[in-house]
C-alpha cells in the first residue's frame, strides 16, 4: 500500500510538472525548447483529423489557425482563416510588387430583384460576357451544376498563389432607373472544386441615391483576401431597395487586383 501511494504521488508531480511547463515529447526525453509538443519519429507519421467537407463545415466556432484534412470534394489540408477554409497548395506565389487585374463582364443585360422588405433576394453570376440570371441571394453557397446549367465561363482559376487587393464594379442600367434607393452588392465567390462556391465575405457596393443615374461605379482598395493556387472565384450582383421587388437590370461589370 505504501508503494502504492508513493508511484501515486510520482505520478502527480509528473502530470502536474507536465501541465506547468506545459510541453510533451513523443518518441523524446528532451522536447524542443521551442515546442509544446515535439513528435520524433524516423518510422511513422502523425495524422491530422480526416473528414469529409460537410463535416469541416458542421465544425462548430472553429479556431484561428485550426487544421484538418478533407477527404472528398478537393481533398487535402485545410486551414481555417478568418473565416474561410483555406486549402494548403504547392502552387508558387506571385511575383512580389505585381499585380494582376481580372476582368468579369456580364456581357448581357443581368435581372437582379429585391425583395419587398428590403433584402436580397434573386441575383446574377457576372462571368466573361456572359451571365447566369435569377440565382438565389440568401443561400450559403451557390452550385453551378444545380439548376444553372454548366456555367464553365463563369469562374477563373488562379494559377499561383496570390492576394486579391482590390475590387472595382459598375452597374450601367438598361431598363427604368429606380425611383427611390438601391444598394448593389457585387461579391467575391470561391471554390475548391469548381462547383460549389461559397461567399467570402468580401464586396462592393454602390449605392443609388436621389435622381437616374445612367450608370454606378465604386472602388474598393482595402482588400487583402489571400487566395491560393488552383482556387476557382467568381462574381455575383445583387441588391437591396426600399422600392419592393422591382426588376433591376443592366450590364454588370468587375475587376480583381490581384497581388
Amino acid at each position: 500500500m505504501k508503494n502504492f501511494l508513493t508511484y501515486l504521488i510520482l505520478f502527480a508531480l509528473t502530470i502536474s510538472g507536465n501541465v506547468l511547463f506545459a510541453q510533451v515529447g513523443l518518441g523524446t526525453l528532451t522536447p524542443d525548447p521551442s515546442s509544446e509538443l515535439d513528435v520524433n519519429s524516423t518510422t511513422r507519421g502523425m495524422l491530422t483529423p480526416r473528414m469529409t467537407q460537410a463535416q469541416r463545415n458542421a465544425i462548430t466556432a472553429p479556431a484561428e489557425g485550426l487544421l484538418i484534412y478533407q477527404t472528398d470534394q478537393a481533398p487535402g489540408f485545410y486551414f481555417r482563416q478568418g473565416a474561410q477554409w483555406i486549402k494548403l497548395s504547392t502552387a508558387p506565389d506571385a511575383p512580389h510588387n505585381t499585380l494582376s487585374i481580372i476582368p468579369f463582364s456580364s456581357g448581357v443585360p443581368v435581372r437582379i430583384i429585391p425583395q419587398h422588405s428590403g433584402l436580397e433576394n434573386l441575383g446574377s453570376i457576372i462571368g466573361f460576357s456572359n451571365a447566369t440570371l435569377d440565382v438565389p441571394a440568401t443561400t450559403p453557397t451557390i452550385d453551378v451544376t444545380s439548376g444553372l446549367g454548366n456555367n464553365v465561363n463563369h469562374a477563373m482559376i488562379m494559377p499561383i498563389n496570390g492576394t486579391i487587393k482590390f475590387l472595382s464594379a459598375s452597374f450601367t442600367f438598361t431598363g427604368a432607373v429606380p425611383t427611390q434607393e438601391v444598394y448593389l452588392y457585387v461579391k467575391i465567390y470561391r471554390s475548391d472544386n469548381g462547383v460549389s462556391f461559397y461567399y467570402t465575405g468580401q464586396y462592393a457596393f454602390m449605392a443609388k441615391g436621389a435622381g437616374n443615374p445612367v450608370a454606378l461605379q465604386v472602388l474598393r482598395n482595402d482588400l487583402d483576401l489571400f487566395v491560393p493556387g488552383g482556387t476557382h472565384l467568381m462574381m455575383f450582383i445583387s441588391a437591396t431597395s426600399n422600392n419592393g421587388n422591382t426588376p433591376i437590370t443592366g450590364f454588370a461589370r468587375a475587376s480583381l487586383g490581384i497581388q
